[in-house]
């Protein structure tokens, strides 16, 4: 894997439409701007600019009234943005609901006719959990079947660190037409080990072997933040999967080095749509006072060191 650093956003995700790339990220409480996002001409690791805009805005139609605060702030987590059909985009987030316990969250969407948005949150969450919360949001097309079939998959489960509690990587089957009408029951990739608050921010892609990669977040709050992977069993997405836990570590905070300098808390990957090389994930170094940098990467299925 080859990797460098391209810009500043937490828990980002990237659309790549035509020639142009939008990195979108975690709100921004201080700029007050629900989905903070940068666009770059031409190339994944080319100068990116900042928008001023925000692609889901307060003074619009906000958040959905199923929120915390549909105007204000109610904690956008996770945006990701893919291109729903010729005319549409959607973006999935993950919100604190107005009906839900203080840690609990609910995944919501929104359709715009542009990347930039603005997009309009529809008038109920796209799913709530029963407990815990929902998050880590990611919007997957699997072209391998005929016609093509739209998944979501989010991380479902605990995140603050309460004691006993598991989270699962969960894949569940929408509607190609509106991304929101669900089909069928969820299916869990992976578990989480016992009280590790792990399985954040999950992203799949599909090798050149036809089997599926799936990386995920493992190690939140602590110093073993890291990212790590499972593969599939055979080419079904469903998995099963081999789930390696701290065993298949792509990334980490304690070996991992981009351009010389020592990364911490490596986590939120995502792959590009349509790719299973290139993907970008969010980090920070020591240096960097806290700022959580995009880093862009080149999976390489082959020998180590190539890219």
């Amino acid at each position: 894997m080859c990797a460098s650093s391209i810009y500043v956003l937490a828990d980002p995700s990237v659309l790549q439409v035509n020639n142009t790339y939008y990195a979108y990220g975690t709100q921004h409480k201080q700029a007050k701007i629900n989905v903070p996002y940068a666009v770059s001409k031409h190339e994944l690791q080319g100068r990116w600019k900042a928008a001023k805009e925000d692609a889901m805005p307060r003074n619009g139609t906000g958040l959905g009234d199923w929120t915390l605060r549909p105007h204000g702030d109610s904690g956008l987590w996770n945006p990701d943005v893919s291109k729903l059909n010729s005319t549409h985009f959607i973006i999935y987030y993950s919100a604190k609901s107005k009906n839900a316990h203080a840690h609990e969250r609910c995944i919501g969407v929104g359709y715009a006719t542009r990347p930039t948005g603005p997009f309009v949150p529809t008038s109920s969450p796209w799913y709530c959990p029963p407990s815990a919360g929902a998050i880590g949001v990611d919007a997957i097309i699997d072209n391998s079947t005929s016609p093509a079939t739209r998944y979501v998959l989010f991380k479902n489960g605990s995140f603050d660190g309460t004691a006993g509690h598991i989270s699962h990587v969960v894949l569940w089957q929408v509607s190609v037409d509106d991304g929101f009408t669900k089909i069928g029951d969820p299916v869990a990739l992976t578990t989480s080990l016992p009280n590790e608050i792990g399985e954040e921010s999950p992203a799949l892609a599909q090798m050149p072997d036809n089997r599926w990669l799936l990386l995920h977040t493992e190690g939140i709050w602590n110093r073993n933040y890291t990212v790590v992977y499972a593969v599939s069993n055979g080419t079904d997405i469903r998995g099963p999967y081999q789930d390696y836990h701290y065993d298949g570590v792509l990334l980490d905070s304690r070996n991992s080095t981009i351009g010389g300098k020592k990364i911490w808390r490596p986590g939120g990957p995502d792959f590009v749509d349509g790719s299973n090389r290139d993907f970008i994930f969010a980090a920070m170094s020591k240096n960097q006072s806290g700022a959580r940098y995009i880093y862009s990467a080149t999976m390489g299925y082959r020998p180590a060191n190539a890219c």
